[in-house]
């Protein structure tokens, strides 16, 4: 197994929208960012508040609100914002669940497709590629915490242990694959779908649980509380759930 050195900072300024010094900070995970973007463009033309979108590993930016990083709203895995909200750095009664999306898998466009519907069909595809790329856990991106439980789950991890590269953020992996250096990446189908030069195979089947969920809520460390509701609300509303759903997410109440 390889870890591949990140080619940027695990947290990373993705969208600057300047308006009047009035700028929200968003940590958003990667899975949510192309969504998240979207609607924040949306929301600063209807009420002229930009915002800043700072990307990484929905742990790793967890991690950084828990440390007291300066900020106004977080988007991270359900568990990690509830745990945020229980240890007091998010605002309590904020948090909101956004929506849920499925793991996938991503082969270079113009590959073979890959038979990966159904667990078994999973683990033969695993088995047989030459090369997997994924996130890693340690690192806290959401895709390979859950695939490196799949893996496990299937019984297939001791055997595939020379096959997996791991980068500093699924979305390195999904790169790797579009220029040829591996095979297959498994990351959310949100980073998938945005990409050129993938195709995506197929999701993990439901039976082996990789559909996170993520959702918002307001820092305790912001200085503008109600425009970082605000914005929540936006990404609540029906062009949020719509700009959520054009990169593969699902509203909560469908898991």
């Amino acid at each position: 197994m390889r870890r591949i050195a990140a080619l940027a900072p695990v947290v990373t300024l993705f969208h600057a929208a300047v308006v009047g010094g009035a700028d929200l900070v968003v940590l958003c995970p990667n899975a949510l960012a192309t969504a998240v973007s979207r609607v924040g463009d949306e929301h600063r033309a209807a009420t002229g508040v930009g915002f800043r979108l700072v990307t990484g590993t929905a742990g790793g930016l967890a991690s950084h609100a828990a440390a007291g990083t300066a900020g106004d709203v977080i988007i991270s895995t359900t568990p990690a914002v509830a745990d945020l909200e229980a240890r007091g750095f998010t605002r309590r009664g904020t948090r909101a669940e956004v929506g849920v999306i499925f793991i996938g898998v991503a082969v270079r466009k113009g590959s073979p497709m890959l038979d990966v519907s159904t667990s078994a069909a999973l683990r033969r595809a695993l088995l047989e590629a030459r090369s997997i790329g994924y996130a890693d856990p340690a690192r806290g991106g959401t895709g390979g915490i859950i695939f490196a439980r799949v893996l496990a789950e299937l019984g297939i991890a001791d055997a595939v242990r020379d096959k997996p590269r791991l980068f500093a953020q699924g979305t390195q992996a999904l790169d790797a694959v579009s220029r040829g250096e591996i095979e297959l990446a498994v990351s959310p189908v949100s980073e998938i779908v945005v990409r050129e030069g993938l195709q995506m195979v197929g999701r993990l089947p439901a039976d082996l649980g990789a559909r996170p969920s993520y959702s918002a809520a307001v820092l305790a460390t912001t200085a503008a509380p109600e425009a970082a509701r605000a914005l929540i609300e936006r990404l609540l509303s029906d062009s949020g759930r719509a700009a959520l759903a054009s990169v593969g997410f699902d509203p909560p109440d469908t898991r």
